[in-house]
């Protein structure tokens, strides 16, 4: 291999550790903690709205990107589709 596929390469992993590292942040972010409902007084009914729109979310995107996703090059789409879902 040449430094340059190296290159490429490496900038492909980082995306897709970005990507990930992004996936777990935003999962850390939803999850509640018992100590903290009790302190700021939530009620589990209260944080249901924006678990489900999160939950909602990615797959209303993902289907609607199946129907247009084969026409463009993988890497191109991939790209495309976390930059309008950020």
């Amino acid at each position: 291999m040449n430094a340059a596929g190296n290159a490429a390469e490496w900038l492909v992993l980082m995306v897709l550790s970005g990507i990930q590292f992004s996936q777990m942040v935003d999962f850390m972010v939803m999850m509640r903690s018992h100590a903290a409902d009790r302190e700021f007084g939530i009620t589990p009914t209260q944080p249901a709205f924006s678990f489900r729109s999160t939950r909602w979310r990615p797959s209303l995107s993902g289907f609607s990107s199946a129907l247009v996703i084969d026409r463009f090059d993988r890497r191109t789409a991939v790209l495309a589709l976390y930059a309008c879902s950020r």
